[in-house]
């Protein structure tokens, strides 16, 4: 018959071991929370990039020049921050959605005065 240490220390190795199994199975929960989580970022960039690839199409379709318009001063006020500017700007340079954001050229050239 064992006597209490020995059954004793088997309760404490027993213990150890289930606590390594939750936490094992914690860890696996969080892998796979994180696959999730990236699989549905990676479909609603999958979306964006559709929508985006629409926007270009109907920006550089000459069909509907007031509805264009409409979808621009949306645009212009909506995408605000420089970087995005910056990245549409760069990436669609030969579409003529980027031109939304580009620096206005000046109507003159710059004059230079002398004296």
């Amino acid at each position: 018959m064992p006597d209490a240490n020995s059954l004793e220390n088997e309760l404490k190795r027993a213990q150890e071991r289930i606590k390594r199994e939750r936490l094992a199975v914690q860890k696996i929960k969080r892998a796979m929370a994180r696959r999730e989580t990236a699989e549905r970022r990676k479909i609603e960039a999958q979306a964006l990039c559709a929508l985006g690839r629409g926007v270009v199409a109907f920006f550089d379709d000459d069909t509907a020049p007031d509805a264009r318009s409409v979808m621009a001063d949306f645009l212009s006020s909506y995408v605000s921050r420089p970087s995005d500017q910056d990245a549409i700007i760069s990436t669609l340079s030969d579409k003529k959605i980027a031109a939304l954001f580009r620096a206005p050229e000046p109507a003159f050239p710059p004059v230079e005065v002398i004296g």
